[in-house]
């Protein structure tokens, strides 16, 4: 959680006691439910694929013994920003994936970027013309293995 909220663990204080940007209360019959995905703000994230349950406790209501919701948890192993960058817990960060389309874009973008960096009088070895070249080779071999 300190992590999806920008903290570090020595400030764990700071958000403690603050308001959640996630649903409290439990509206649903289901006692477990997975695959919940919510965006949260602040801090501006996506949380994907996650699970929630209620948490409760034993109560005596008007002499019955009963079952009350005291709150919610949730549990998740990833989220994402706001610019699509997935992240994980000890501050791993990688690309989301992109869909066909959004591949197939980005290597006409990619292979645009490179006729104009040559068309300005770059050669094949100069170092902006070799990190293009690179990346438009990523984008091509993750086309072809998807």
């Amino acid at each position: 959680a300190l992590e999806v909220h920008g903290l570090q663990p020595s400030e764990c204080n700071d958000l403690i006691g603050q308001a959640a940007a996630l649903p409290g209360t439990w509206g649903s019959g289901k006692k477990y439910e997975g695959n919940y995905s919510k965006k949260l703000s602040p801090p501006g994230v996506m949380l994907a694929e996650a699970t929630r349950w209620p948490l409760e406790k034993m109560a005596v209501v008007g002499g019955k013994l009963s079952v009350q919701t005291v709150g919610i948890a949730y549990a998740f192993s990833n989220w994402e920003l706001e610019d699509g960058t997935i992240c994980e817990p000890g501050g791993v960060r990688r690309a989301r994936e992109l869909s066909m389309e959004e591949l197939a874009a980005a290597v006409v973008a990619q292979a645009a970027e490179v006729r104009r960096l040559k068309d300005t009088g770059l050669g094949n070895k100069d170092a902006e013309v070799v990190e293009a070249v690179s990346e438009l080779l990523r984008l091509k071999a993750l086309q072809a293995s998807a």
